[in-house]
């Protein structure tokens, strides 16, 4: 069973540059989560993967990180996504919109199996 949360939205310190490190920017999150099927077995919520639980993590985890580099803020979605009993794996993509000029967006990806 595949969970995917698209362009979850996190402001948060991101970037190497001093100017970078003051001002919040915006990251757009992409996670391909494998659970265990049991929850299409039972209907039930405690028998899957609690999505809203999971962005608020991601969210959290990113923010309190103020990371430098995207490569890293691709791993705390990694760590924070598989720190969940039911998830097998995971691919996370974080996004960086107008780093660069004329290059639309910046993304770096990962992923992880338990």
């Amino acid at each position: 069973m595949v969970l995917k949360l698209e362009e979850i939205q996190v402001e948060c310190i991101i970037g190497e540059l001093e100017a970078e490190r003051i001002k919040k920017q915006l990251l757009y999150v992409k996670a391909v989560i494998d659970i265990e099927e049991k929850s299409s077995l039972t209907d039930k919520i405690e028998d899957t993967l609690d999505y809203c639980e999971v962005v608020q993590k991601i969210r959290g985890n990113l923010e309190r990180e103020k990371c430098r580099m995207l490569e890293r803020a691709a791993k705390i979605v990694c760590d924070t996504c598989l720190s969940f009993g039911n998830v097998k794996s995971v691919k996370a993509e974080v996004r960086k919109e107008g780093t660069l000029r004329g290059v639309k967006s910046v993304t770096a990806e990962m992923e992880e199996t338990k």
